[in-house]
């Protein structure tokens, strides 16, 4: 018997499985989805030149870009369809609903762009000239849609009368018009002293609308979801109690406490020192850890050396370590090369990444910014020493500056030849600091300026020596 039920739940099972069919029986698919077609009880894809969708019956609705419906044999040929929904009536016949801006409907299956185009006229006859349609908020007068004013709907047994207002309106009973509301945030108005409708996040009270503060969701009644940290509170949004930053929506129950507090009798109680997050049932009960701790009989222990993180009840059993450091097939962290970050966990001078101001060589080492010249091809290599490289907007060329104070550097020679002002260029090719009474460059050395401050020491001197003596 059981295996009698088995067989039978596989072959149903198998029958339906197939995601394109719609209905199935005990002798397979009945039916098939929407630009499917059922063919010997398979449910195939059907394919028609310019067709984009199919109903259930595989009667096309849908023209893809570059053909338009027609109508009479149910097909999509060549042309720009005008034709915006396409509908099917109870007999498989087509027929279009409404047409695309610009275009008014003239038949059940005729878009014309008419002489005098009214886009408050939608269905019009084939003269475009007797509209028997109108827009919402337009009434028919004479074969011709006439506007009511900031009206939505018109009155349905005296059009010419508005029976509702478009939003920011309210409907003057006496002169059935109507008039601009003067209630700040108000959408829907009832009379003009009365809103009905608040904008999103709004409510009515006392005659106007107010904010609910820190609410996503408004209903009938108040506020009904709060921003993450406040819970409802009378249909108000307040604060989380003390050191919860998510609670339930009584805002005087925590669902979850910030680190180092665990929930008891929704309340945020602090936990021992050592947890990240304690049990419900004891502030002594780590059910969490910080960095650098591993969970192990409900307390937190230090992990192994240089370990990031730990397995839980195998504090010496290391998961990820501190950067420098590489994971080996033991579970220990194990040092990188110099002025590596991320290394080859069987070879740890082969280096992956490298600190800052220092660039990944050839060779897979760190090597300092200082000991290499940066052209344009090696900008990847200074991308790295940001404070020693500099972008020279002459060349377009990436410059491994070594010297702070350096203006000109010569990539392919790796120095410097020219000095910012106030500094020269020493033996080294470094740039050393000129007399303080230097105004711009010096040569050679830093009393040998190129131009001397005029400093009058003496007010009776006219000219001063470069020793500052009249």
């Amino acid at each position: 018997m059981l295996f009698y039920f088995t067989f039978i739940f596989f072959i149903n099972s198998y029958l339906c499985t197939n995601l394109y069919c719609d209905t199935c029986s005990s002798t397979g698919c009945s039916s098939s989805i929407e630009n499917y077609m059922l063919i010997n009880g398979q449910c195939k894809y059907k394919r028609s030149e310019g067709c984009e969708f199919f109903n259930s019956k595989n009667i096309c609705t849908e023209c893809t870009d570059g053909f338009k419906m027609d109508f009479s044999r149910k097909m999509c040929v060549p042309g720009v369809e005008l034709c915006a929904d396409i509908i099917v009536d109870n007999s498989d016949n087509l027929s279009c609903l409404s047409c695309y801006e610009g275009y008014t409907l003239t038949s059940a299956t005729t878009c014309e762009k008419c002489k005098s185009y009214n886009p408050s006229c939608l269905v019009s006859d084939s003269t475009c000239t007797l509209c028997s349609v109108c827009a919402p908020g337009y009434y028919i007068d004479n074969n011709k849609c006439i506007s009511i004013g900031n009206c939505q709907y018109p009155h349905t047994s005296t059009p010419k009368i508005c029976s509702s207002c478009i939003a920011g309106y309210y409907l003057d009973e006496t002169t059935r018009t109507c008039k601009k509301g003067n209630i700040t945030n108000c959408i829907v108005y009832y009379d003009a002293i009365k809103c009905t409708t608040c904008e999103s996040t709004y409510y009515y009270t006392s005659g106007e609308c107010q904010q609910y503060f820190h609410c996503l969701n408004v209903g009938n009644t108040g506020c009904n979801f709060c921003e993450y940290g406040y819970g409802l509170k009378d249909g108000h949004c307040v604060k989380c109690n003390s050191n919860c930053i998510e609670c339930f929506n009584d805002s005087d129950v925590c669902k979850t406490c910030q680190h180092g507090y665990g929930v008891i009798n929704g309340k945020c109680v602090r936990c021992n020192s050592a947890c990240k997050s304690c049990d419900s049932t004891s502030s002594e009960i780590c059910t969490d850890c910080y960095e650098k701790t591993g969970l192990s009989s409900n307390t937190c222990v230090s992990c192994g050396a240089n370990c990031l993180t730990c397995e839980n009840d195998n504090p010496t059993k290391c998961t990820a370590c501190e950067i420098g450091y590489v994971l080996t097939n033991i579970n220990t962290c194990k040092k990188c090369g110099n002025n590596c970050t991320d290394c080859s966990a069987t070879n740890t001078e082969i280096c992956y990444d490298c600190q800052a101001t220092y660039f990944l060589n050839g060779n897979s080492q760190c090597q300092t910014c200082q000991t290499v010249s940066c052209g344009a091809l090696e900008e990847f290599q200074c991308g790295k020493c940001l404070e020693k490289c500099t972008f020279d907007n002459r060349n377009g060329n990436w410059l491994c500056n070594t010297n702070e104070n350096c203006y000109i550097y010569d990539s392919a020679r790796g120095k410097c030849t020219v000095c910012n002002d106030n500094y020269y260029l020493d033996n080294n090719y470094q740039c050393q600091k000129c007399n303080k009474n230097c105004v711009s460059r010096c040569t050679n050395n830093a009393d040998q300026c190129n131009e001397l401050e005029d400093i009058r020491l003496d007010e009776n001197c006219l000219i001063f020596g470069q020793d500052h003596v009249c």
